[in-house]
């Protein structure tokens, strides 16, 4: 029966947010997904379904299972299912409260669920401190992790008892109780034997002081040809009252720098003779020619341009500080600029005449509208709409043809009724009345229409130009275009005139120059004579160069300033080391006398209390005899078992490195065994700390081996590898050696491997080198994701053997 890891359903744990439902039931189960996606949290959901905890969240907080839970939910949910004898084939199911409480038991048992925890499960935040955590000592009798696990593997409880119940007897402090006398004699001695180390210390630093004083001493004087077996405070009076060579120094240093100013002013001249001066006062002859060629033939021509260009454009630059190609493009423009000016304000002259003339017509025609809605306003005031009223309020009284007003018969004029002419009448009228409102309203619109046709008037008016001022923005208009048209027609010219004037300037630059070096190169030749005259040096032949005489005068300086140098300072290095061994000669005399006295008074008690010591060292025989056992057991097991298993998987991953990491327990003798953290340089010598030796990578590799190691070292309680990222660090040797490994702990060890990690490359790499490559084989990949929601989305894949795609791969 394969034992394995067969189910995962969780929901809302940690960082995943909705349910996961993922099948485990294969040899290796590889899991990827960027940072953040969930997949610590995935590996903690199968510890914690397991085993009921988080071990590496609860060496942080001891309240942590109140962070199991989603930050989104009220509640997680976790069921795991494994296949092995001695766990429950039913999965279990446990929710964890909000308040972090867990509502069921994991599914193994505490010597199981240690077991995980320690051999089983590799978590990222434990792979980092996992050398540390197996070093570190706790309160348990001094011992480390390593020595517990070894103690718990060979079954050591019979021994440790011995020892432990043979140890009270023969530890002084116990004894010290049960006989206050010896305690009395035990602590004198432990005050006077500290007294008399502390002394043979100080005596023993005292003596070594003496006579490295007096080697010192006797070193800092051979220089000074000075008597070594002299008194000490003779010679130190000797050594105070030695002359000083100060001032010769400083004479040596001012020198130092003239003699340097020299060498850096020989540097920077050139060395010209009468011949390169001639050829210098030549070329500058034949362009000073070649520019007055220039000035005759287009000097006029270009200033004419210029001044035209001045004329109009004040300030301009003056071509002669300037230069004429820079001045030129300048005016030109500045004259472009002053151009599109004035076209512009002639363009708004011509715009705004029309405008104005068009505005003098919407007037004209405004007013004369006016006038004729005026008249006949006139006309329709007489038919008044008031009388139209008046008429139809007597339209009741009518009665025949008889009016009302003057009771005149209407039949003797007309042949219609009254009522009938009354009607038609009162219709005339307030025709008439409506009429009259139309057109004034039409006479006000008039009116609106001639003062906006005034105002538009006013405005043009405005920006309408004079008749001179017309005619004078032309005429600088033609101006402006000819002196543009100049300009660009002296570009050439301007160009060349500046390139002739550069030439002229450089070469009276370099004449000059010339001229000096050869005046410095004279004077610098003068000054050497002064400098060997003061360094009573030989003179300087006439075929040695400058450049030689000043570099032998500076390395004669050179020589006498660190001459004068090593003098002072020998004679202060001896006059500091007679000082020392005088004051080290009384330290040494007096330290000597306090230690005689203090031996003898630890000889009188370690006489008192021998006798007691022989019984006690019998029974001490005895435990150390014990313990003696115990540390050979555990030697044994950490140097010929452990060490080589942890060795093997370390070079495996590691083939390059020439330190390999050890357990190491030399140099213990009796006591409890302590493992260390060591390592072995090829195999031969011993190292340093692992942490002090490796790399960061192949310090990750040490760690991982040492996992491995101890899961492979101890019973398979349970054959499941689960380790969260294990690869931090690593190269590609080491990543292709461990997916080897993986491989030989699937086939030959029977483990199933869980495997997480967070870089897509190494995701797929290992899914192709750990691909199923026989019968029975299989591998699941799952890759964690989330959508746009913050859901925990995921994709699971499984492969099996099959044996047709054999040659499809090879091919």
């Amino acid at each position: 029966m394969t034992l394995r890891i067969t189910k995962l359903r969780m929901s809302n744990f940690r960082s995943i947010n909705g349910p996961v439902d993922l099948d485990l039931d294969a040899p290796v189960v590889l899991i990827h997904g960027p940072n953040g996606s969930g997949k610590t949290s995935l590996l903690s959901a199968i510890e914690v379904g397991l085993t009921g905890a988080v071990a590496s969240m609860r060496r942080v907080d001891r309240n942590y299972t109140k962070d199991l839970v989603h930050y989104d939910s009220k509640e997680a949910f976790v069921s795991i299912a494994c296949r092995h004898p001695g766990v429950s084939p039913k999965p279990n199911k446990l929710t964890i409260k909000r308040n972090g409480e867990i509502d069921s038991d994991p599914l193994l048992n505490k010597q199981q669920a240690r077991f995980y925890a320690e051999r089983s499960f590799l978590a990222q935040a434990t792979l980092g401190r996992l050398l540390e955590i197996y070093e570190t000592s706790d309160a348990r009798g001094g011992e480390n992790a390593l020595t517990r696990f070894v103690n718990d593997l060979l079954g050591l409880d019979a021994l440790d008892h011995l020892i432990d119940g043979l140890k009270p007897a023969g530890h002084k402090k116990r004894l010290q109780r049960s006989l206050p006398l010896y305690a009395d004699a035990e602590r004198h001695l432990s005050r006077l034997e500290s007294v008399a180390d502390r002394l043979s210390v100080e005596a023993n630093h005292a003596s070594a002081s003496h006579v490295q004083a007096h080697a010192l001493l006797a070193e800092a004087l051979k220089p000074l040809n000075f008597n070594q077996n002299v008194n000490l405070d003779q010679l130190i009076d000797t050594l105070l009252n030695a002359m000083s060579e100060e001032s010769t120094a400083v004479e040596l240093g001012a020198l130092h720098r003239e003699v340097s100013s020299a060498m850096a002013l020989l540097e920077k001249a050139t060395n010209a003779g009468d011949e390169d001066i001639s050829r210098a006062e030549n070329a500058l002859a034949e362009a000073r020619r070649t520019y007055d060629v220039w000035l005759s033939n287009n000097g006029a021509r270009f200033d004419a341009a210029i001044d035209l260009a001045s004329s109009l454009i004040a300030g301009l630059p003056n071509a002669a500080r300037a230069g004429r190609e820079t001045t030129r493009a300048m005016a030109r423009e500045e004259v472009a600029a002053e151009l599109a000016r004035v076209n512009a304000r002639l363009e708004r002259d011509e715009t705004s005449r029309s405008e104005l003339n068009r505005a003098v017509t919407d007037l004209g025609k405004a007013q004369a509208r006016v006038v004729r809605l005026g008249e006949r306003l006139e006309s329709l005031s007489s038919q008044s709409g008031d009388l139209a009223r008046a008429l139809s309020e007597l339209t009741p009284f009518v009665d025949g043809d008889v009016c009302p007003v003057c009771h005149r018969d209407f039949s003797e004029v007309s042949k219609s009724s009254l009522q009938a002419h009354l009607s038609g009448h009162v219709a005339r009228l307030s025709q008439a009345a409506t009429e009259l409102q139309e057109v004034s309203a039409e006479r006000q619109a008039a009116r609106r229409a001639i003062a906006d046709a005034q105002t538009a008037i006013e405005s043009y008016t405005a920006n309408v130009l004079e008749d001179t001022d017309r005619a004078e923005l032309v005429a600088r208009a033609a101006r402006l275009v000819e002196a543009e048209q100049r300009l660009n027609a002296v570009e050439a010219l301007a160009a060349t005139g500046d390139q002739i004037s550069t030439e002229i300037r450089d070469l009276g630059d370099r004449l000059t120059k010339l001229r000096q070096d050869r005046e410095a190169l004279g004077g610098i030749r003068r000054s050497t004579v002064g400098f060997l005259s003061r360094l009573s040096l030989p003179s300087a032949s006439e075929d040695e160069a400058t450049s030689d005489v000043l570099g032998r005068c500076l390395k004669t300086i050179d020589e006498r300033r660190e001459a004068i140098m090593r003098r002072e300072q020998n004679r202060s290095t001896a006059l500091s080391a007679a000082q020392k061994a005088r004051e080290v000669e009384g330290y040494k005399s007096e330290t000597d006398d306090r230690l005689e006295s203090a031996n003898r008074e630890v000889e009188r008690a370690k006489s008192a209390i021998k006798k007691a010591d022989k019984i006690r060292k019998s029974v001490k025989a005895l435990s150390n005899n014990a313990t003696a056992v115990r540390t050979e057991i555990v030697r044994q097991v950490f140097n010929e078992s452990l060490n080589a298993v942890w060795s093997d998987l370390f070079v495996r991953l590691a083939p390059e490195e020439p330190f390999v990491p050890i357990f190491s327990l030399d140099g213990v003798d009796s006591g409890p065994v302590e493992a260390e953290l060591k390592t072995r340089y090829r195999g031969k010598e011993q190292g340093g700390n692992p942490k002090a030796m490796l790399s960061a990578g192949n310090l990750n590799t040490a760690a991982l081996t040492l996992f491995l190691s101890l899961h492979l070292s101890a019973p398979p309680i349970l054959p499941w590898l689960v380790i969260d990222d294990p690869v931090q660090s690593m190269d590609e040797i080491h990543i292709a050696q461990f997916a080897a490994l993986l491989r030989t702990l699937v086939k030959q060890k029977d483990r199933q491997v869980i495997i997480a990690v967070h870089e897509k490359p190494l995701f797929d790499y290992l899914t192709l080198e750990l691909s199923p490559a026989s019968e029975g084989d299989s591998l699941i990949t799952i890759e964690l994701s989330r959508n746009m929601a913050g859901q925990t989305t995921y994709d699971t894949a499984v492969q099996v053997w099959d044996p047709s795609r054999i040659f499809q791969v090879a091919g």
